[in-house]
């Protein structure tokens, strides 16, 4: 920025209150904008054991409508099959035995839930591997039989449920399985949908879905051989995606849910370590090992994001069950740094949360867990758009009629940080300054717009006058509005006295003619000798034609000019002014 005059001030109350709002609101949006990342309930927890099912069993199918979790099928001592029907009320702790299914006793069934009823199919009977599917309605408390799975007889498969739709596929029957289907419950149509990706198949594998999304993950293949590999199911474009692999060994018949948008696998041949899913950072965490120990072939339901786990096989068979208590948590008020935060010796240069465990604090015996958020902000420069004003400006009650440069140093009790807010201000003028000769008023300024004004008809506008130049023409006070640097100002009124032009002329008997003259003119006097000089000169005062008078008419040539010209005679004793118009 060119100026004539750069000064810098540092000014606490330089800037008015509406304007410091608008930088306030402007440093707040540059510097707050900050992510803390959600911290899941379920990354630590602890066990509680519930009571005890009614019948102990394995292998057996669960699934969950409203606040109630409901479980079937499975095997007993002795490896009978069963067909009993139970109910577990979370809010009594009580099991309730119902109508037992009506399918033919069974296991190795898949189980799931949408809109309100339960789903139960497949497995394997007395008679082998069984196609059936039915469906539980828990209004009426009955079951209907619907359209078998299409495949044919299918046992151990993985099914799960995404929105309206459930998904079942995979298994065993003689050989391992890749094949994959989509339950539509409205129509009681199948479809078949992309096979499982991995060739050799999978069956005994864990199946959940999180959002619209579904997981499957570990199971055998190839007869008895365990897997540790974890599979998203996309029905948005029937496709596959290899994910993070369970950690831990690899395994089979273990339980796998999803509750609070985390997926959750533990258990599985004897196995008692459980692991949480997170979908946005596809990693696993390690959570406290299941409750009663080791476990395979148990079965879970998830009622109010509080998952149930229980029955299965150690050593015996088992009718224990256990809810998946969460952490206490809690999160304290964040710690606000300025670039950084020192804290037990540390330097902490970006948002974070220090997370603290304490185990088994909590009336429950789960583990507490602190969360401390560290927000660091940054300190900022801002630099505003120029301001430009005309002549002078009011900025916090100061005036200012020269450029500058204005610096206010914010700080926000919010952030903790100071801004340092910069803008140019520019001061533009119009000169009204003006030059007078005998009767013609000129602005100094050039280039400029030009409006010349009469001072005693309340600066009335003086049509036609918009040149630089204004030759009077009568008495009077006469200014010019000059509009230059997009500012607009008005000289001060120049007084005029006396007679007019013509008069002066006429008053000595001196002519100019043709006026207005498109080439020659003449000056005439009206005796001869009368006239001794006579001068042509433009509105400026310069001189640009004189001639000494030997006669009583004296001619001129215009020479191409243009414009009023002044005329002035000198005589005997006199000097008279005259006007010509020069076409």
């Amino acid at each position: 920025m060119q100026t004539t005059q750069n000064k810098i001030f540092t000014i606490s109350n330089l800037f008015p209150k509406a304007f410091l709002v608008r930088i306030s609101n402007l440093v707040l949006i540059t510097m707050f904008l900050y992510i803390i990342l959600p911290i899941h309930s379920f990354s630590q927890g602890c066990w509680t054991q519930l009571a005890d099912m009614p019948q102990a069993r394995y292998n057996l199918v669960s699934f969950e409508i409203a606040d109630t979790g409901y479980v079937v099928t499975g095997q007993s001592a002795g490896g009978t099959f069963r067909n009993e029907f139970f109910k577990y009320d979370p809010n009594l702790n009580q099991w309730t035995q119902l109508a037992n299914f009506p399918g033919t006793a069974r296991t190795g069934s898949v189980g799931f839930s949408i809109n309100g009823k339960g789903y139960v199919g497949t497995g394997r009977d007395n008679n082998g591997n069984t196609d059936q599917f039915w469906e539980y309605d828990p209004l009426l408390n009955s079951w209907t039989q619907k359209a078998s799975f299409p495949p044919g007889n299918r046992e151990s498969a993985t099914g799960f449920s995404i929105g309206n739709k459930g998904y079942v596929g995979m298994g065993l029957n003689g050989t391992t399985k890749t094949d994959f289907y989509e339950y539509d419950p409205l129509t009681n149509t199948w479809a078949q949908k992309a096979n499982f990706p991995v060739a050799i198949g999978r069956h005994a594998a864990v199946g959940f879905s999180i959002g619209s999304k579904g997981y499957v993950g570990t199971g055998y293949h190839s007869g008895f051989t365990r897997n540790n590999d974890f599979w998203e199911y996309d029905p948005t474009t029937d496709g596959w995606s290899q994910l993070a692999n369970v950690p831990g060994p690899a395994r089979a018949d273990a339980v796998g849910f999803s509750t609070s948008g985390l997926g959750y696998v533990g258990t599985g041949n004897q196995y008692m370590d459980f692991y949480s899913y997170d979908v946005g950072s596809n990693s696993w965490t390690q959570i406290t090992d299941y409750g009663p120990g080791n476990r395979e072939k148990a079965t879970a339901f998830v009622v109010n994001n509080i998952a149930y786990v229980g029955s299965g096989f150690y050593l015996s068979i088992k009718s224990d069950w256990w809810k998946l208590d969460p952490a206490s948590i809690v999160t304290n008020a964040p710690l606000m740094g300025c670039d950084s935060l020192l804290i037990d010796s540390i330097y902490y240069a970006a948002d974070t949360s220090l997370i603290t465990t304490v185990p088994g604090v909590t009336a429950n015996g789960c583990d507490s867990i602190y969360i401390q958020p560290i927000i660091i902000n940054n300190s900022t420069s801002i630099v505003l758009p120029p301001i430009t004003e005309c002549d002078s400006t009011l900025i916090g009650g100061i005036y200012f009629n020269n450029d500058t440069t204005l610096i206010q140093n914010l700080s926000s009790v919010l952030t903790g940080c100071d801004s340092l807010v910069t803008v140019d201000l520019t001061i533009n003028f119009a000169d009204v300054t003006v030059t007078t000769f005998l009767y013609t008023i000129t602005a100094n300024a050039t280039g400029a717009v030009y409006q010349w004004l009469n001072c005693d008809s309340n600066y009335a506008v003086i049509p036609g006058e918009t040149s630089q130049s204004f030759l009077v023409g009568s008495n009077g006070n006469f200014a010019v509005a000059v509009t230059e640097n997009n500012c607009t100002d008005t000289s001060s009124c120049i007084n005029f006295t006396g007679i007019g032009i013509d008069e002066v002329l006429n008053s000595i008997r001196i002519s100019i003619s043709p006026n207005p003259s498109s080439g020659s003119f003449f000056v005439s006097a009206g005796n001869e000798g009368q006239l001794k000089t006579i001068e042509v000169l433009n509105l400026l005062g310069e001189i640009i034609d004189v001639k000494q008078s030997t006669s009583a008419v004296t001619p001129f040539d215009a020479k191409d000019r243009k414009g009023v010209f002044l005329v002035r005679c000198r005589g005997n004793g006199f000097t008279a002014i005259g006007r010509v118009v020069l076409l």
